[in-house]
């Protein structure tokens, strides 16, 4: 997995969002579009190529929100 892959998957309108990632995100007060600046000026810092059922990863990056 590279962030420029998951860069490129915002840009096309290619994430899927899961009841649970919507719920998840709601309770840690995450907006969307924190999320999708996240990919796109963060870094990923540990990759979990083994997750089930798709690989993850945990990203680096910092929130435009006030």
């Amino acid at each position: 997995m590279r962030i420029e892959d998951l860069r490129i998957f915002c840009i096309e309108g290619k994430i899927k969002w899961s009841l649970h990632a919507m719920k998840r995100l709601r309770e840690r007060k995450i907006s969307i579009d924190d999320f999708i600046n996240c990919i796109n000026i963060g870094e990923i810092i540990e990759p979990y190529p083994d997750d089930y059922p798709h690989p993850s990863c945990l990203i680096f990056g910092y929130s435009t929100s006030k």
